[in-house]
């Protein structure tokens, strides 16, 4: 944290540089990352000589899905702690322009960026804001096959936690107490 503050200042003293930060839930940070999409792909098509319909629904699709995902967070976030995060767009930068490797790209990025992060954000809080982000991502999910992308599960500490209060309930654990017996 000190070599940070410490570069920086460096920076701004030395090269005239000056740190402005910036918070992810504006919307031209959504513009900015739909419009870098763009950029990269005209510079495809610059090569590929044409772009087809569905490579240009998926780069109108992706910028929607990140502003999803954070206004989706910020709600989780906001109402369990006081710090803000967002996700970043750099993941989403990375976005390749073939539909097959686009579909491919999109599905490690849900399954190995998105969900675990969702994961470690949720531990403690209401999953439906999840829910419903999850349900719209698979309703416009632009490819036609979704089972490559996997939704967000609780973990064994969690069930542990389930189980643990339902055996509290009298009735489930007299029920419990009756299958022993029956099983005895």
């Amino acid at each position: 944290m000190t070599e940070d503050t410490s570069l920086i200042s460096a920076l701004q003293l030395h090269h005239g540089f000056k740190v402005i930060p910036y918070i992810n839930l504006v919307n031209s940070i959504e513009s900015l990352l739909n419009r870098c999409l763009r950029k990269k792909c005209i510079e495809k098509e610059v090569n590929i000589v044409s772009r087809t319909s569905e490579v240009s629904k998926i780069v109108d699709w992706i910028p929607k899905v990140w502003k999803r995902l954070n206004d989706c967070f910020q709600r989780i976030k906001s109402s369990v702690h006081t710090v803000q995060y967002s996700l970043s767009i750099e993941p989403f930068l990375s976005c390749p322009f073939h539909v097959k490797e686009t579909q491919k790209w999109f599905d490690d990025l849900w399954n190995f960026i998105i969900i675990p992060w969702f994961k470690e954000v949720l531990k403690n809080c209401d999953r439906t804001e999840f829910e419903s982000t999850y349900r719209w991502v698979i309703q416009s999910y632009p490819w036609s096959d979704t089972k490559r992308i996997v939704s967000l599960k609780f973990d064994d500490s969690q069930i542990t936690n389930l189980r643990s209060k339902d055996l509290q309930d009298s009735l489930t654990s007299t029920l419990i107490k009756l299958k022993k017996a029956s099983d005895a």
